[in-house]
């Protein structure tokens, strides 16, 4: 990907395939996490398409620098991003959403003005639960809006008390 240097779409599409192939030979597990960049289109309204291009690459470097060697981190769409990681039960997922989570909240490249905290949503999901990695990506899609549903009604709740 051009503006993240993470691998792009079409990548993960081929490293799926490849992990599909793996698990269904091996029978070992693979987890997906599904990682969007909440308010980027306030982000680029407010201060510019540079802070949000900035928001976009911050979270690709923070993506990249806590995953494994063997994991594939992409840019999955504009404002998406998937960690396919090869070997790993839900249980790892889980804790690499946590991971990911507290170094957002701590890092305050993540903080744009005095009024503007930027996160993102997150969701898990593995091939045990799905039976295929195509059905994984889903769930872990699935997942990540939920957390984004439930984040932005907190948000909600905190502005009207």
């Amino acid at each position: 990907d051009g503006l993240t240097g993470l691998y792009n779409r079409r990548s993960l599409d081929i490293a799926m395939a490849r992990e599909g192939a793996r698990i269904k030979r091996n029978g070992k597990p693979a987890s997906i996490v599904m990682v969007d960049a909440d308010g980027v289109k306030f982000v680029n309204d407010r201060f510019g398409h540079e802070a949000g291009d900035a928001f976009l690459r911050r979270i690709a470097h923070i993506l990249r620098e806590s995953c494994r060697v063997t994991d594939v981190v992409s840019r999955y769409g504009g404002d998406e991003f998937v960690v396919l990681m090869p070997e790993t039960a839900i249980a790892g997922a889980q804790r690499f959403i946590t991971l990911i989570s507290r170094k957002i909240a701590s890092d305050p490249g993540f903080q744009l003005g005095s009024d503007t905290k930027l996160t993102v949503s997150l969701g898990a999901a593995c091939s045990t639960e799905t039976g295929s990695i195509e059905d994984t990506l889903r769930l872990a899609d699935e997942r990540m809006y939920e957390d984004k549903r439930i984040r932005k009604a907190s948000r909600s709740n905190q502005h009207q008390t």
